[in-house]
């Protein structure tokens, strides 16, 4: 388990949002670890892990998009059912919230 900078990035919901996001670091040369997203009408937070974070924040502000950072805890798993369903259970008897 480590922790990692996690940015929040805020995109209108529209085709091809984030793939211009997607495009514009991968030409930075900044990888992708993670990504989620969750949306509705208007608009799209989109969650991800990247390799250079701080310049990831730079990139995106320069180009008018809204980013921000928080720290978060990595896991890597197997890839296997009920792997998560373990960890998840013993995060709550830790009273840990996720």
């Amino acid at each position: 388990m480590e922790t990692a900078t996690q940015l929040a990035v805020f995109l209108a919901n529209r085709p091809g949002a984030l793939a211009r996001v997607c495009e514009a670091l991968a030409k930075a040369e900044i990888n992708i670890n993670a990504l989620a997203t969750s949306d509705t009408v208007d608009h799209t937070v989109v969650r991800m892990v990247v390799s250079d974070p701080t310049k990831a924040l730079m990139l995106l502000g320069e180009a008018g998009v809204l980013a921000l950072e928080s720290e978060v805890l990595m896991i890597e798993t197997a890839n296997q059912p009920g792997v998560l369903a373990t960890i998840a259970e013993r995060l709550a008897e830790a009273d840990v919230n996720i």
